[in-house]
């Protein structure tokens, strides 16, 4: 359906050079090039950048959702000896449980911008939706990502971490702050993408920004993770993080 959408625009566009079609917004030769380049940057979008969702699951999946994965545990349990869960006092169960909060609360607006804006782009590729939601989208992610970014900095790692816990949560912190601004950088290639630029090298620049954002996910998921089983604290004591 939304390879038939791209389909549609690129016919349409082609049309309009012989006869303007102003009613779709292509009334002039200007605009058929944009609606070719459009066309052709929405295949590469939704073909490449954007894969096609599981059933059930999001277009752009979160830290939160990953923060239960098997793949996030897998991830902490390779990296060496973990105390016994559950053997946390009560001031270091407080202190990573806090910690585990605060990041993901840092990362949950970016998370909902990301997601919203790989949801636009698949609607435009289906032709329920614009470029002008995609850039407004991509923007509103710009702009959270860079404010998760900020706060995600700003957390202060808690003093009842043992020490190994400790070392976790400073590489955690810098690893989810380095995951928001890979978000951010890939929606400003977006913007850009929404706003005409379909260079291939700009195609290319946003595919591997969503590549590494989306890897800086499951490494943010499991280094918050990290903190809290190195602390002693037992999983199933965790919050839910929606």
């Amino acid at each position: 359906m939304t390879l038939m959408a791209c389909l549609v625009v690129a016919v349409a566009s082609f049309v309009s050079f012989i006869k303007p079609l102003p009613k779709l917004g292509l009334g002039t030769r200007k605009r058929a090039f944009g609606g070719l380049g459009v066309a052709f940057g929405l295949f590469i979008l939704t073909a490449i950048i954007i894969p096609s969702p599981k059933a059930g699951s999001k277009a752009a999946p979160s830290v939160a959702e990953k923060a239960d994965s098997a793949e996030a545990t897998d991830v902490v349990k390779a990296s060496g000896a973990l105390p016994e869960q559950g053997s946390a006092s009560p001031e270091t169960k407080e202190a990573a449980i806090g910690f585990y909060k605060s990041i993901f609360a840092g990362i949950s607006e970016c998370d909902k911008a990301a997601t919203a804006t790989a949801e636009i782009t698949q609607r435009i590729g289906a032709g329920s939706a614009s470029v002008y939601d995609g850039y407004s989208a991509a923007t509103k992610q710009a702009n959270a990502c860079r404010e998760s970014w900020r706060q995600i900095n700003d957390i202060d790692i808690p003093d009842g971490l043992p020490d190994t816990a400790e070392d976790s949560a400073q590489k955690a912190r810098e690893t989810c702050a380095n995951t928001a601004l890979s978000k951010q950088m890939g929606a400003e290639s977006f913007q850009e993408i929404f706003d005409g630029n379909m260079k291939p090298s700009k195609l290319e620049e946003a595919k591997e920004r969503a590549e590494t954002a989306q890897a800086g996910v499951i490494a943010c998921a499991a280094g918050t993770m990290e903190v809290a089983m190195k602390a002693g604290v037992d999983l199933n004591d965790l919050p839910k993080i929606e």
